[in-house]
C-alpha cells in the first residue's frame, strides 16, 4: 500500500487551516493546483467588512511545522518578537518581488493552530548573500484583527491607469455600473467634449454630465436632435427614473430647490441609482444648511447595506461633512475614516480617490493632526478629479480677468454672450467639489464666484439679486468677505438687500459653516434688520449669552465667544424695541464686573448702542451705579448717558475726568456747547497739547495711530469757544505735509462747515495753507500707503478761507475732475460759492456714483433747501436724496431736515417717510428733533 509523506500531509494541513482561517474573514479562497505550484499555495479575493468583493488579491506561500520556527528573532528584552523565513538559493523572493500581486509568506503553527504573515516587499527582504530572509513578525496573526492591514497590503500593487489624452475618449473604459457615479463627480470622461460635437448616440448618463458642467444650452440641443431625448422642463415628470433625476438635478441648478431631489432618492430601482441621487441630495442639503436632514437621509440609504464600496464611501463622506457642520466631530470621524478606505482599495477608480481625498480633509478638520499627518491630507487631496477641476476654476479665473479687461477698455462693441463663462465655470468647479464631499474646497469656490459677481453690483442692482449674492457669502462661511460687502451695501445700497437676507436667518439651526457668517451679517447689517428679524436676534443672542454650550458645540465656536456675541448684540441693538432696549440693558447690570480692557470694548459699544427712548430716569440711576466697578470704558459710556439725561452726578464725575485730562471723559461729554468755560479751557489746553506732538511725530517721521482725532476735538473747541481757541497748533498741523490726511480731514471739515464763524485772520491763514497744500508734491509715503492727495481738502479750505472768484472756479474744476476723495470735499466748497453756481454743481453731484460724495452733496442741498424752500430743483434734489438705497445718505439728510426750527410742510412730509425707513439710525435722526 502507498504511503503518504509526513511532510506531505503536514503541508496540506498547513494550507487547509490557512485556507479555512482567510474564510473566516469574510475572503474567498482558491487552492493552487500541484501541477501549477511555483512557490504559491494559494489565492486570497480580498472583501470588505460587508462582503462586498473589493477586485483585490493576495498571493500567499504556506511553511508548516517546527522546522519554520527554529531561526528566531529576539527583542532587546530577549523574547522572541518573530522568526526567519529563509530562501537559501533565492528560489522564490525574487519572482514574489517582481510579481503584480501582492505575495505573503505565512508560517502555520500546527501544534498552536496559530498562523503568522509577511508581506514581501523589497524592504523587507534581506540578503544573506546567495540566499535571502524575510523577518515574520509573531504580532502578524492571521485573524480578525489584522483584516484591515491585510487588506491595505493586497491593495499595495495595482496597475497604474493612463489618464492622459482621455479629454477625448469613449466611456467603454468605465464599467456600466461606475458610470452614473463618474457622471456626476467627474462629468469631463462622460460628457461629450465641445468640439466633438452632438450626436444622436448621447446616452442619458452624458446629459447629466452635461448639466453638472452647467452646459444647459448644450442639453437643450439635444432634446431637439435626438428621438426621445426631453427638454429639461419636460424630464421631472418621466416614468423614467433616470429622466426624473434629471429633472429635478435641473431643478436644483436653476431654482436652488432640493425637493425634487429628495423625492427621486426614494424611488431608484437599483443600488446605485439611488447611492447618486441620495449623495446629490444629501449635498444640496448641506449646501443649504439642512445639515441634520441629510445625515437622516444617507443613514437610511446606509441602513439597506446593499451599496457597492465606492458608492458606500461616497454616503460616508457626505455625511462626514455633515456631521461635521453639526458638531458631531467623532461621527464624522469615523465616516471619513471608512472613505479613505475607498482611495486605497480602488486606486483605479477616479471617483474612488476623489472620495478619499475629500475624507481625509474631512478628518483632518475634526481631529487634531500633527505636522506629518497633514502631508497625508494634502497627498490625499492631489488627485486627477481635483486636478480637472482646477481646470474649471482656471477658466472661470481668466473669464473674470477678460470681463474687467473689456470694462476697462470701455469697449462699446455689441457681444451676443451664450453663457456667463465666469460664473459657470466657477460654479461647476463649486458644485464638483460639493458633490463629491470636500466641503471646504466647496466653501471657497462658492465665495469666490459670488466676489466676483458682486465686481458688478452697484446701487441701482435689483435687491433680489443681491441678496442671493450676499446669501452665498453667508453660506459659503466667508465671514470676512461678507461683513465688508454688507458694510458697503447698507451704506451705498441696495440696503433691502441685507434687511432680506438676514431675514433668512433661522435661529434654531447654526452650523460650522454659517456660525460665523450669520453673525457677521448681524453685526454689520443690524441696522436694517426688520422688527420680526430684530426681535428674534435679540432673544437669540441673549438666551445664548446665558448659556453659550450648545452654540459652542454645534458651530464649534471658541469657548470665549462671549465677546462676539455681545458685539453681535451692538449690531443689532439699534433696532431694538424700547423694552427690548431695557431687557438688553437689565441682563448687562446682571454681569459680573469687566475690568479687562479688551472685554469692555464690545460691553461699551452695546450700551452706546440701546436705543433712547429705553432709558428712563430709574434705569439710569441703576446704572450709574452699577457700573461704579467697571473698566473705564465702559464708565465713560455709562456718564456720558446718564449726563445726556441730565444725572447731575454723572455730569460732574465726567467734568472731573477732564480737568484731570481723561480723553474718554471729554468724548463721552456731549455736546461741548455745555462745557463750563473753566473746563473748556482745561480741554483746550489738553488737545491742543496732543495736536502739537501729532504735527511733531510727522515732522520727524514718525506716524502713531491715535484712538482720538485730537485735531478735530480742537477745531470743534476752537469754535464753540473762540475766546479761548488756540489755532496755532491746527495751522502747524494742516502746514506739515507728514502728518497723514486722517488727521487732517477732521479739522478741515469742521473749519470748513463753520468758516462763516471764524475770525478773518484765521480764514486768511486758511486760505495761504491751502495753497501751500495744493503747490505741495504728493510725498513718497503718501504713494506707497496709496494716501489720497489733498486737492479737495486744501480746495475747500481756500474757497471757504475767501479766494478770488476765478481761483473758486478752476478748484471746483479740478476737484470735481478728480478722484472721489477729492470730489466728497466739493459739497462744502460749494457753501462758499453763489448760490445758483452751489444749486447746479449739488444737483448733480447727488446722483454721484460714490457714495461719500452723495452724502456731502446730500447734507449740503438739505441746508439750502431749508433756506430756499420753494426751490423746485432742490426739493426734486432732496427727494431723490432720501431715497436713495444706501442708508448713509438717508441719514445725514434725516439729521439735517430734524435740525430746521420751523419745518415747512414738504419738510414734515419727508421726515414722515424717513421715521418708516428700514434703517434704525435713520429713523432715530429723524425723530431726534
Amino acid at each position: 500500500m502507498g504511503r503518504q509523506p509526513e511532510s506531505v500531509q503536514l503541508g496540506t494541513r498547513g494550507e487547509s487551516a490557512v485556507k479555512l482561517e482567510f474564510e473566516n474573514l469574510g475572503w474567498g479562497v482558491v487552492m493552487v493546483p500541484r501541477e501549477h505550484d511555483l512557490g504559491r499555495d494559494l489565492f486570497a479575493l480580498v472583501r470588505d467588512n460587508r462582503r462586498f468583493d473589493l477586485n483585490l488579491m493576495l498571493v500567499v506561500q504556506v511553511k508548516t511545522g517546527p522546522s519554520y520556527f527554529q531561526t528566531e528573532h529576539r527583542d532587546e528584552a530577549g523574547e522572541v518578537d518573530g522568526w526567519w523565513f529563509v530562501d537559501s538559493a533565492r528560489a522564490h523572493v525574487d519572482d514574489w518581488l517582481e510579481h503584480v500581486v501582492p505575495h505573503l509568506v505565512v508560517l502555520h503553527d500546527d501544534r498552536t493552530g496559530s498562523s503568522y504573515w509577511a508581506h514581501v516587499t523589497r524592504g523587507s527582504v534581506e540578503s544573506t548573500g546567495k540566499g535571502a530572509k524575510i523577518l515574520v513578525p509573531r504580532s502578524n496573526l492571521l485573524d480578525r484583527e489584522h483584516r484591515a492591514e491585510l487588506t491595505n497590503v493586497a491593495a499595495t500593487v495595482r496597475p497604474a491607469a493612463e489618464w492622459e489624452g482621455s479629454v477625448w475618449s469613449d466611456l467603454t473604459r468605465i464599467p456600466p455600473r461606475d458610470l452614473l457615479r463618474h457622471a456626476v463627480l467627474v462629468p469631463r470622461l462622460v460628457a461629450p467634449h465641445r468640439n466633438a460635437g452632438l450626436a444622436e448616440s448621447v446616452s442619458v448618463e452624458q446629459v447629466l454630465a452635461l448639466l453638472v458642467e452647467a452646459r444647459l444650452r448644450d442639453v437643450d440641443r439635444l432634446a431637439k436632435i435626438v428621438p426621445g431625448f426631453l427638454t429639461r422642463e419636460e424630464a421631472s415628470a418621466s416614468g423614467d427614473w433616470m429622466w426624473r433625476f434629471i429633472g429635478a438635478f435641473n431643478e436644483r441648478l436653476t431654482t436652488g430647490s432640493v425637493e425634487q431631489l429628495l423625492a427621486v432618492a426614494d424611488t431608484g430601482s437599483t443600488p446605485e441609482e439611488r447611492a447618486t441621487a441620495t449623495a446629490v441630495a444629501a449635498a444640496s442639503l448641506i449646501e443649504l444648511s439642512r445639515a441634520d436632514e441629510a445625515i437622516e437621509l444617507i443613514g437610511a440609504v446606509l441602513a439597506a447595506d446593499d451599496c457597492g464600496p465606492v458608492d458606500y464611501a461616497w454616503l460616508c463622506v457626505q455625511r462626514a461633512r455633515a456631521c461635521l457642520e453639526v458638531g458631531r466631530l467623532k461621527d464624522a470621524s469615523a465616516d471619513a475614516a471608512r472613505a479613505l478606505v475607498a482611495g486605497r482599495h480602488h486606486a483605479h477608480d477616479l471617483t474612488a480617490t476623489a472620495i478619499a481625498g475629500a475624507g481625509a480633509a474631512v478628518m483632518f478638520s475634526s481631529e487634531e493632526w500633527d505636522v506629518g499627518e497633514l502631508g497625508q491630507v494634502l497627498a490625499s487631496l492631489d488627485n486627477m478629479a481635483a486636478w480637472w477641476r482646477s481646470q474649471r476654476e482656471s477658466a472661470g479665473a481668466t473669464a473674470v480677468i477678460e470681463r474687467e479687461f473689456t470694462t476697462w477698455i470701455q469697449d462699446r462693441v455689441i457681444r451676443f454672450s451664450v453663457e456667463d463663462e465666469a460664473n459657470n465655470r466657477l460654479y461647476t468647479a463649486a458644485l464638483l467639489a460639493s458633490l463629491v464631499g470636500d466641503h471646504d474646497k466647496w466653501r471657497a469656490l462658492t465665495s469666490l464666484n459670488a466676489k466676483q459677481a458682486l465686481l458688478l453690483i452697484d446701487r441701482t442692482s435689483p435687491p433680489d439679486d443681491v441678496q442671493a449674492l450676499l446669501n452665498d457669502l453667508r453660506t459659503s462661511g466667508d465671514a470676512k468677505a461678507l461683513g465688508l460687502a454688507v458694510e458697503r451695501i447698507v451704506t451705498d445700497g441696495p440696503a433691502i438687500a441685507v434687511s432680506r437676507c438676514m431675514a433668512e436667518i433661522d435661529f434654531s439651526n447654526w452650523t460650522r459653516t454659517t456660525g460665523r457668517t450669520n453673525l457677521a451679517l448681524l453685526r454689520q447689517g443690524g441696522d436694517v434688520l426688520d422688527t420680526e428679524t430684530a426681535s428674534a436676534a435679540i432673544s437669540w443672542l441673549l438666551a445664548t449669552l446665558s448659556d453659550p454650550a450648545d452654540f459652542v458645540t454645534r458651530a464649534q465656536a471658541s469657548s470665549s465667544v462671549t465677546s462676539e456675541l455681545v458685539d453681535v448684540l451692538a449690531g443689532v441693538a439699534g433696532a431694538a424695541s424700547v423694552s427690548e432696549g431695557r431687557a438688553i440693558v437689565d441682563f448687562f447690570l446682571q454681569q459680573p464686573y469687566v475690568v479687562d480692557d479688551i472685554e469692555a470694548r464690545p460691553w461699551a459699544r452695546l450700551l452706546a448702542a440701546v436705543p433712547e427712548g429705553s432709558w428712563d430716569a430709574p434705569l439710569i440711576e441703576m446704572l450709574f451705579t452699577a457700573t461704579a466697578h467697571h473698566h473705564e470704558r465702559i464708565r465713560s459710556i455709562a456718564l456720558g448717558i446718564a449726563a445726556d439725561h441730565q444725572h447731575p452726578a454723572a455730569t460732574e464725575e465726567l467734568l472731573q475726568g477732564i480737568r484731570q485730562g481723561s480723553d474718554r471723559a471729554l468724548a463721552a461729554f456731549a455736546p461741548y456747547g455745555r462745557l463750563p468755560a473753566d473746563v473748556a479751557a482745561l480741554a483746550i489746553d489738553q488737545v491742543d497739547a496732543q495736536v502739537k506732538k501729532i504735527a511733531a511725530d510727522a515732522k520727524q517721521g514718525r506716524r502713531i495711530m491715535h484712538f482720538y482725532n485730537y485735531a478735530r476735538i480742537l477745531a470743534t473747541l476752537n469754535i464753540k469757544f473762540p475766546t479761548l481757541a488756540r489755532w496755532d497748533s491746527i495751522f502747524t498741523l494742516l502746514e506739515e505735509p507728514g502728518v497723514s490726511p486722517a488727521d487732517k480731514n477732521g479739522a478741515c471739515s469742521r473749519l470748513v462747515r463753520h468758516a462763516d464763524t471764524l475770525p478773518d485772520v484765521v480764514r486768511a491763514r486758511l486760505a495761504v495753507i491751502a495753497q501751500e497744500m495744493i503747490d505741495h508734491p504728493i510725498l513718497e509715503v503718501d504713494r506707497i500707503e496709496r494716501r489720497p492727495d489733498r486737492l479737495g481738502m486744501a480746495a475747500a479750505l481756500a474757497v471757504r478761507g475767501g479766494v478770488d472768484e476765478r481761483t473758486s472756479a478752476s478748484l471746483l474744476s479740478r476737484a470735481l475732475s478728480s478722484a472721489p476723495e477729492n470730489r466728497a470735499w466739493v459739497p462744502l466748497l460749494t457753501l462758499g460759492l453763489p448760490s445758483a453756481m452751489a444749486t447746479g454743481v449739488l444737483v448733480v453731484l447727488v446722483h454721484d456714483a460714490q457714495v461719500v460724495v452723495r452724502e456731502g452733496a446730500a447734507s449740503c442741498v438739505a441746508k439750502l433747501f431749508s433756506d430756499a424752500r420753494d426751490n423746485e430743483i432742490l426739493y426734486e434734489a432732496l427727494l431723490c436724496s432720501i431715497r436713495d438705497p444706501g442708508t448713509r445718505v438717508r441719514n445725514i439728510v434725516a439729521a439735517v431736515l430734524c435740525d430746521i426750527e420751523h419745518p415747512s410742510e414738504r419738510v414734515a412730509e419727508m421726515l414722515e417717510e424717513l421715521a418708516k425707513d428700514i434703517s434704525a439710525s435713520v429713523r432715530r435722526a429723524a425723530t431726534s428733533g
